[in-house]
């Protein structure tokens, strides 16, 4: 039997985990406590991270394969110290919310966590795309897309309210192999703090090609960049060549 190990966490009360199923966080568990805040401890428990404070009580937590963390902040009606009357009710009184891998704040969602976020939808991706923050994003936004048609060859489909996606994949987590669902194989999102852009860095040539794209940052399953102007074009087709060859993640063998 494994060796188990007790990584602690600087906050009170880590409740709920989930371990990170995909991308560059396969393998991260991901806990909330009752401070508000969510850590994320790596693979091998050397680094811990605070990577949100959410002003409430992180529970349920989700991890889509973009580095987005879903969660329930427990109850809107009962605080930590009346856990016992919101557990004798037994209402649906949390609320869903969702912290996008590059932003800071969590934003409010209807619905409950079992329900996938991140799906395909019938929304206009030009609409979306003529409706960014700025100018630049707008005009960044524009171009992307001209880029990602090109190199896949297909159009593109909004995935949940920010991502433009292209094309899909089945993933299964290898760390929980119950864990499955479809994902873009690549994309992007011209969000207001900086280009967001999905499946970069999920293969091993794509991780290889990665340190020539020019001036980024990585996160949880994403690569970000301030400005299109700060990245080698070329390359970057090459990247996302890298990710649209990607192929559904095969069964787990039998043990």
């Amino acid at each position: 039997m494994p060796r188990l190990t007790v990584h602690p966490v600087p906050g009170p009360g880590a409740e709920d985990v989930v371990v990170g199923h995909s991308g560059a966080d396969e393998g991260a568990v991901f806990t909330g406590t009752s401070d508000g805040s969510i850590f994320r401890v790596s693979r091998d428990g050397a680094k811990v991270d605070r990577i949100a404070r959410t002003q409430g009580r992180p529970l349920g937590l989700e991890i889509d394969p973009d580095g987005t963390v879903w969660f329930s902040d427990s109850s809107s009606k009962f605080g930590i110290d009346d856990w016992k009357a919101d557990f004798v009710q037994n209402t649906r009184t949390g609320r869903p919310l969702r912290l996008p891998g590059d932003v800071p704040e969590a934003e409010c969602h209807t619905g409950f966590m079992g329900e996938p976020k991140t799906v395909p939808t019938d929304a206009d991706v030009h609409g979306f795309l003529e409706a960014a923050a700025t100018p630049r994003r707008r005009e960044e936004g524009l171009r992307l897309a001209e880029i990602f048609k090109e190199v896949t060859g297909t159009d593109p489909v909004m995935w949940g309210p920010t991502m433009v996606g292209y094309g899909s994949f089945r993933y299964i987590s290898r760390a929980n192999p119950r864990t499955r669902g479809n994902w873009p194989k690549t994309g992007f999102s011209p969000r207001k703090a900086q280009l967001t852009f999905y499946g970069l860095n999920d293969l091993a040539e794509g991780r290889a090609l990665l340190p020539k794209l020019g001036t980024y940052t990585q996160g949880v399953g994403c690569v970000y960049a301030k400005k299109l102007d700060d990245l080698d074009l070329d390359v970057l087709r090459r990247l996302i060549a890298v990710a649209w060859s990607r192929e559904d993640d095969p069964e787990p063998a039998s043990s």
